[in-house]
């Protein structure tokens, strides 16, 4: 009988041991696939990035990551661009998000993972100016109180959602970097156009009802422009143009309480192809 306890005891301490393995070997590893991500958020979790195996962190160890800020820099020559945000879904406890060098990102879904924490983005780099970034990832952030990007981005509607914003400052190149917008009909007989300011604002840019505009066509030649009611008036488009190359800018302040004013400036330049008819 005694016998039977001891192995009894013996089976039971094995199986808490396997059932401990098995847990520790399914723990869910990361895979970050852009190197220069992986190299800050390693470096955050106090791993060396050219030591650890196979490079994947768990998620509980970038869970543990609670720095003041996060740095993610790929900007130390041409080559060295970041592709893939890839892994920053599991960083839930910082409170600033630096990005440099990530132009070549289209996709901000994983900085979602710090939505209940994050209180400043400043993506300072450029990024893909041909195409617009979408800006609805920030849709649930708590805490949120500046954002900064140098992009292109022509709805900023999200910023309704972020009850806790105070600065918003997005800011597309001048004319050298344009998103394409698609394809606009410009008579041949008065060479005009009458078009809606074609960027969707939040709220918090309602105290500047006309956006500030400057256009010139493929030529290089600047047209005569008039806003009103956020209403572009383009007139004087010469005949050889093919496409119009539109600057749109706002730059207000808006109310945070009684005694606070945040402040929103977005600058944005899209490129049309003209049909004529």
């Amino acid at each position: 009988m005694k016998i039977k306890k001891v192995l009894g005891v013996g089976l039971l301490a094995v199986g808490m041991l396997g059932l401990a393995g098995v847990s520790n070997a399914d723990e869910q590893k990361v895979y970050i696939p852009d190197p220069y991500v992986r190299q800050y958020i390693l470096q955050g979790v106090g791993l060396d990035p050219s030591l650890e195996e196979n490079q994947t962190p768990l998620a509980s160890q970038l869970e543990t990551i609670d720095n003041e800020y996060l740095l993610i820099n790929a900007a130390m020559g041409e080559d060295r661009v970041s592709q893939s945000l890839e892994g920053l879904d599991y960083v839930k406890n910082v409170k600033t998000i630096y990005l440099n060098g990530t132009g070549s990102v289209i996709d901000y879904r994983p900085l979602r993972g710090a939505k209940e924490s994050v209180e400043k983005i400043d993506n300072y780099s450029g990024g893909d100016y041909a195409n617009a970034v979408d800006l609805s990832f920030l849709d649930g952030f708590t805490k949120l109180k500046d954002f900064h990007m140098v992009t292109n981005v022509t709805d900023l509607s999200v910023f309704d959602s972020v009850t806790t914003i105070e600065r918003i400052s997005i800011e597309g190149m001048t004319f050298d970097e344009a998103t394409t917008s698609g394809v606009i009909g410009v008579s041949r007989n008065n060479k005009a156009l009458v078009m809606a300011n074609p960027i969707i604002y939040s709220t918090h840019f309602a105290n500047q009802p006309n956006a500030q505009l400057t256009v010139k066509t493929n030529t290089g030649v600047a047209v005569n422009t008039v806003v009103r009611d956020d209403i572009f008036y383009i007139t004087n488009i010469p005949a050889e143009a093919k496409t119009l190359i539109m600057t749109i800018e706002k730059d207000t302040e808006f109310e945070i309480d009684s005694d606070d004013i945040g402040s929103a400036h977005h600058r944005v330049t899209c490129e049309y192809e003209i049909k004529w008819y």
